[in-house]
């Protein structure tokens, strides 16, 4: 359980790096409200598909 817990907190960890740098890099869009609606899609993509493929 606590390995699974970790390695979830890695993913997620990882993801947020990962959403952080992209927004960086898409500057002026990711502050369009469209530009803000895709990236929160992305990351609830993101976190759910990381919860499945942990099992959780």
């Amino acid at each position: 359980m606590i390995a699974i817990i970790a390695s979830a907190s890695a993913n997620v960890g990882f993801a947020v790096g990962t959403f952080a740098g992209a927004v960086g890099e898409l500057g002026a869009y990711s502050a369009t409200s469209a530009g803000a609606a895709a990236t929160a899609t992305a990351v609830v993509i993101g976190f759910a598909t990381a919860t499945f493929i942990e099992g959780g």
